[in-house]
């Protein structure tokens, strides 16, 4: 893993929020 795990879980993170906002 050369990314941070923090850095990867928080774009995952984002991206499944901004998914989410826009189903809504």
């Amino acid at each position: 893993m050369t990314a941070l795990p923090l850095e990867k879980a928080r774009q995952i993170i984002d991206a499944a929020f901004a998914k989410g906002s826009d189903l809504k």
